[in-house]
């Protein structure tokens, strides 16, 4: 298990399924329903054990074998990026311990921590700073200023190494995919 960038990810398949399939928690729902819950908050990237994805090293590139929660992810953090340009509201990761200014007004946060950015600052003096609020239970509704460095808008997730033989590794990515795993399509 390892961490990683959702930027370093490929897809196995050019093809996917708009819809879940049996045996995961959004099953026969639509994709766009584990983006909703990722952009509202509901569910964290970083520590929900489903969207742990099982990755393959092909070519030097990590490969997912999880393509559609992969590509829920994508959507994510698309969907973030455009809410941190507009100053939008959006849910965001804490990088780095921000126990820091324990000051009233301040945000303490922890590495991992999901919070929910209400205000990206473009005022003289606050340039560089978010008020935030907390998304854990443990902590819901307390809010603060934080670092704007302290956040991002760039999703990362565990991923468990799934170890295919040379022989197979290339087969699944000569034979499904078309563009080396960069992009996808929905199956008609």
């Amino acid at each position: 298990e390892r961490e990683v960038s959702l930027r370093d990810l490929r897809f196995s398949h050019d093809v996917i399924s708009p819809k879940w399939r049996r045996g995961t928690p959004h099953e026969g729902f639509s994709l766009e329903s584990l983006v909703k819950d990722l952009d509202a908050g509901h569910i964290n990237p970083f520590r929900a054990s489903f969207l742990k994805l099982a990755v393959s090293t092909f070519d030097g590139a990590d490969v997912s074998m999880n393509n559609r929660r992969l590509w829920a992810m994508q959507q994510h953090q698309l969907h973030m990026e455009e809410a941190m340009r507009r100053g939008q509201p959006f849910c965001a990761h804490v990088l780095t311990d921000c126990p820091g200014v324990l000051a009233q007004g301040y945000l303490p946060a922890g590495i991992g921590d999901r919070v929910r950015v209400l205000y990206v600052g473009t005022e003289e003096g606050d340039i560089g700073w978010v008020f935030a609020v907390h998304t854990s239970e443990d902590r819901c509704g307390c809010q603060g200023w934080m670092k704007q460095s302290a956040i991002t808008v760039e999703v990362h997730l565990m991923v468990l190494d799934y170890d295919l033989d040379p022989v197979t590794a290339k087969f699944v990515m000569s034979y499904s995919t078309q563009n080396q795993g960069k992009e996808v399509q929905f199956a008609d």
